[in-house]
């Protein structure tokens, strides 16, 4: 028994050594078997009471270290098994509590401790059930056991899986199902082409559609709009577009602009207003027209057309003191962002307007005509005239 200091650069003991604290190397004889036992081993640290040493064993056992473990063997635990524990359920739930063993081997509604093949979420504990990892999901719905159908199907891609995919998509997803027919929110679309023979609106109100048909020479191609009733489109072609309505038509073409019959134009005196009977200051305008013949330089026929120059029919209106503002039947096209062809600043007559001037004219004419001739019989009547 030492009181004080055992100091030795070497040496052997075949008693026990008791000390409160140890510095150097400390070796037990395995082959003899030797132990070595304290109230606390640190290794690496004076602070071995605090357990922050690089490896401390505390009186109960408990280990604390900072670095790794390598080893060449197994872990045996005490009890035979390992302290993870594992519980599993069909659906998702709040994680469970409590000890494993108090829950069933088996449960269609709840956490249970054997996993089958109905199972797809489980949670963990380490500690015995003191406390429990939030529930995970171990499966995928479309992998094993498929609702749709025999294991393993859902994970086939084909194009009936794809659809019954698509079909349990939810409408916040922008893809939703009604009565097995798949709709897509029209917001979902973002960007891209949509590739489609034939495109539905919902309530039966109408729908898009590839169309064919001929323009009596060649095969048209195009897409047709129609409405709740099918007689009742718009079709757009390589040929040109028409709007069709049962018996009647509208055509534009590359040859021209057709109808089936002429147009109808609202002239209800109950929408009109400001409205004058003085057509005289008319008659200088009208006397300023110069009616001409001329070919369109994209006419394709080659044959004359009758009718005015817009700037022709703009300088008399100019010239007999009136404005355009008198006269609707001359327009011009205000700039790039208006209305205009080949030029930004284009012009064009509207020549229904000329109708009423051409009347008003004829009827002066007639008037004139009718008075020279009162005129003429008087005088003949007096022998003025033979």
């Amino acid at each position: 028994t030492f009181a004080g200091k055992l100091v030795a650069a070497s040496g052997t003991f075949a008693g026990s050594l008791h000390a409160a604290k140890i510095y150097g190397d400390l070796v037990a004889d395995d082959e003899n078997g030797g132990w070595l036992r304290g109230c606390g081993i640190s290794v690496g640290g004076d602070d071995w009471k605090t357990g922050i040493g690089n490896f401390y064993v505390d009186w109960d056992g408990n280990v604390t270290m900072k670095g790794s473990i390598k080893m060449a063997g197994n872990i045996t635990w005490s009890t035979g098994n390992s302290p993870c524990q594992v519980l599993y359920a069909r659906s998702s739930m709040s994680a469970p509590s409590g000890s494993y063993n108090d829950y069933p081997s088996s449960s269609s509604s709840g956490w249970h401790r054997n996993i089958s093949s109905s199972d797809y979420y489980a949670s963990y504990t380490y500690d015995g059930g003191n406390s429990w990892t939030t529930p995970i999901q171990i499966r995928g719905v479309d992998g094993q056991n498929g609702a749709d159908g025999v294991d393993g199907d859902d994970a086939n891609v084909t194009r009936q899986n794809i659809y019954r995919a698509m079909l349990k998509a939810t409408d916040s997803d922008g893809l939703y199902s009604v009565d097995g027919a798949l709709l897509i929110r029209a917001s979902a679309i973002q960007t891209g082409t949509i590739d489609a023979g034939s495109v539905y609106l919902a309530n039966n109100f109408g729908g898009f559609r590839c169309a064919l048909g001929s323009d009596g020479t060649y095969l048209t191609t195009g897409a047709m709009m129609y409405g709740s009733d099918d007689n009742y489109y718009v079709i757009a072609t390589n040929s040109g577009v028409r709007m069709s309505a049962p018996n009647h038509d509208i055509y534009v073409a590359s040859s021209g602009c057709y109808s089936s019959e002429e147009f109808t134009r609202s002239s209800d005196r109950r929408i009109k207003n400001s409205i004058s009977y003085d057509m005289g200051k008319y008659h200088s305008f009208f006397m300023g027209l110069k009616p001409v013949a001329f070919r369109m330089n994209k006419g394709r026929s080659g044959r004359f057309h009758l009718g005015f120059i817009a700037q022709e029919v703009e300088d008399a209106i100019l010239a007999s003191g009136l404005g355009t503002a008198d006269f609707a039947g001359f327009v011009r096209s205000a700039g790039p962002d208006d209305v205009h062809g080949d030029y930004e600043d284009q012009c064009y007559l509207r020549y229904e307007n000329f109708i009423a001037l051409n009347t008003s004219m004829i009827q002066y004419a007639l008037q004139e005509i009718d008075r020279l001739h009162c005129e003429i019989e008087k005088l003949q009547s007096k022998g003025g005239l033979s």
